[in-house]
């Protein structure tokens, strides 16, 4: 996000020695006939002795301009130009100028520090400014060479303020400050935005107060940002934020908002109300560029967050992949099965909804199946109540599933008489039951009572 100033300008009306030369000539060729009168001189001797004298005056003027030009400006001049910037937006709640000084910097340039205090609510800031005058335009300012710290620190002397000051930017400055916390909402709206993006959730948050704290320089890499491309890296920083917003996430329960929130976050506090109190780190960067600034800030992790909002859509997903049974109450597992799964089958593999007898009672027992933590393998009698023998173009499976497979799938029941041996529902023969060893990998259908 950047924030462009614009240029403010001040008519100084300052007055060069170049200037002063140029005037002088001129007052000297008006003024010649009345000062030979007065003198009572006359003849061509006293017109050159005239104009030598006025050559021995103008002529230093101008060879040492550059380094006796008179100051384009002054304490007064200095602070009207504090003034004016104080009246800009992003300076508007400043105010009570005082303690204003100025210097010369590079005269080739017209490069001139200036340094001040200002005040924001009671509290006390350190200003400083290296605006570009001259004698026509006045001086002008960007964005990128203005500079607020709080009072609290160590001032700068005006003799040490150069180019880098501003090119190099303290990761305390103000206006980063303020362009930080602005990152730190526009982020929180971007995962808003993505997570509403998911069908059926209705992501919600009001931030009530936001206070960042604790900058300092960062030793770790820059954030990568295109929106960058065209701006000069300045500095790698780091904060603390702390943040106090209602979140509610319809579509999802109290469990699925606090894990999404502590996925984000550092540390997630919640009161009543849907009212948290969130505190978290933030790494940000500040890219400089022709008077204005860009602060790329990440405060959660977003690989974490892109996780996150695949999980969530992984779940909802998944509600949509059950079947209920309603006269046995039965909720079943409906989820398409991959080709690395039937792959894995084929091989006599385990893969998630593929596997050998032992590996399928393991993975229903640990299935999170859409948010349910009860699934178990069927039992024999179970699989009969979705059989339907007559129904060969939905493999021998009811209606009701909309997902099959002309496969085998393991029962929990186990032979009686050898322990090696499981029992298997085919649905490529009309449903039939058949025993097969407990080694070989088929398919899996999780079930779990509805009541």
């Amino acid at each position: 996000m950047s924030k462009n100033l614009g240029k403010k300008e001040v008519k100084l009306y300052e007055l060069e020695l170049k200037h002063l030369g140029i005037f002088l000539i001129a007052i000297a060729i008006v003024l010649r006939p009345y000062i030979f009168n007065f003198f009572n001189v006359k003849g061509i001797l006293a017109h050159v002795v005239y104009f030598l004298l006025l050559m021995v005056i103008v002529v230093p003027l101008n060879i040492y301009q550059p380094r006796f030009t008179l100051s384009s400006l002054d304490t007064k001049s200095s602070k009207k130009l504090i003034e004016e910037l104080l009246k800009t937006p992003l300076f508007e709640e400043f105010e009570n100028i005082e303690n204003v000084n100025w210097k010369p910097y590079l005269v080739d340039k017209k490069l001139y520090n200036i340094k001040a205090t200002i005040s924001k609510n009671s509290k006390l800031y350190h200003i400083y400014l290296q605006p570009t005058c001259n004698f026509f335009k006045g001086c002008t300012v960007g964005l990128d060479k203005i500079m607020i710290v709080n009072h609290k620190y160590e001032s700068i002397s005006i003799e040490k303020i150069t180019e880098e000051t501003f090119l190099q930017r303290d990761c305390r400055d103000i206006i980063v400050q303020n362009i930080l916390d602005d990152r730190i909402k526009f982020a929180i709206k971007t995962y808003s935005e993505n997570m509403n993006k998911v069908p059926n959730i209705k992501f919600k948050y009001d931030i009530k107060s936001l206070q960042t704290m604790n900058f300092k320089e960062s030793s770790s890499k820059p954030l990568q940002a295109k929106m960058a491309q065209n701006y000069k890296f300045s500095n790698s920083c780091s904060a603390d934020f702390i943040l106090k917003s209602l979140f509610t996430i319809g579509g999802q329960s109290k469990k699925g908002l606090n894990l999404s929130l502590s996925t984000m976050f550092d540390n997630v506090k919640e009161e009543e109300n849907n009212m948290y109190i969130i505190s978290s780190k933030v790494n940000y960067d500040i890219y400089l560029k022709n008077g204005e600034f860009f602060v790329q800030a990440m405060p959660f992790n977003m690989n974490k967050m892109k996780k996150l909002k695949l999980n969530i859509e992984n779940k909802i997903k998944e509600k949509k992949d059950l079947v209920i049974h309603k006269k046995t109450h039965l909720m079943w597992q409906n989820a398409i099965f991959t080709k690395k799964e039937i792959k894995s089958s084929n091989q006599n593999k385990n893969h998630k909804k593929t596997g050998d007898f032992d590996y399928a009672v393991q993975y229903c027992k640990n299935s999170t199946f859409a948010d349910f933590k009860d699934w178990r393998l069927p039992s024999k009698k179970e699989f009969k109540t979705i059989r339907d023998v007559k129904n060969e173009k939905n493999n021998y499976f009811k209606n009701i599933f909309t997902h099959t497979y002309p496969m085998t799938y393991w029962t929990i029941e186990t032979d009686k008489r050898d322990k090696l041996w499981g029992w298997g529902i085919s649905m490529t023969h009309e449903g039939e039951f058949y025993l097969l060893k407990k080694k070989y990998s088929s398919f899996i259908l999780c079930v779990r009572n509805n009541k």
